[in-house]
């Protein structure tokens, strides 16, 4: 088996994988998105909510903003000593939104404030939420580390996808 890295940067990475089969391939990207750690915000606790998105709507699109992961720093909640349901510093990072409207305003994800510079928004130009003037989005965030197998929140790439590409050998006489 050989591994070449064909273009690798802040978001994305392509590589080229020699001898393998496509059922070994396509096993290899299920772990991907099943089976690695990464940070997600399960939790989220809205203090305020005047825009026009449901409570529940709002909750699930901040839920799926990936999120950067540092995977030496926090505990998985089921590993960690606290075995609290609510979490500890150990095993959990708080982010908050206070966004208000003065004129018709987009909300992004840079709008999330994290209390670790680690784990944060991967792009802050993510939109959450369109206020119209006077509204108003306060909410409190709880993010931990999880795997793609429990739900899409915590899979670590958005696309993970291989190409089969035959080698054809002609033989002339």
């Amino acid at each position: 088996m050989e591994i070449q890295i064909l273009e690798k940067n802040n978001t994305t990475m392509r590589i080229l994988i020699q001898g393998i089969d496509v059922p070994f391939a396509n096993a290899l990207r299920r772990i991907m998105l099943s089976e690695v750690h990464s940070m997600a915000i399960d939790d989220v606790v809205i203090i305020e909510n005047s825009s026009v998105l449901y409570d529940e709507v709002l909750a699930h699109r901040i839920g799926l903003i990936p999120l950067t992961t540092d995977l030496t720093a926090y505990n998985p909640p089921e590993t960690c000593p606290c075995k609290s349901e609510f979490g500890c510093n150990l095993c959990r990072v708080t982010l908050t939104l206070e966004a208000e409207a003065g004129e018709t305003r987009n909300i992004y994800s840079g709008d999330l404030h994290s209390e670790s510079p680690e784990i944060k928004p991967v792009s802050d130009k993510i939109i959450i939420a369109k206020l119209a003037p006077e509204q108003k989005i306060r909410l409190e965030a709880y993010a931990r580390l999880g795997k793609g197998k429990k739900h899409a929140k915590w899979q670590p790439v958005s696309m993970c996808a291989y190409k089969f590409m035959p080698q054809i050998k002609i033989h002339t006489r």
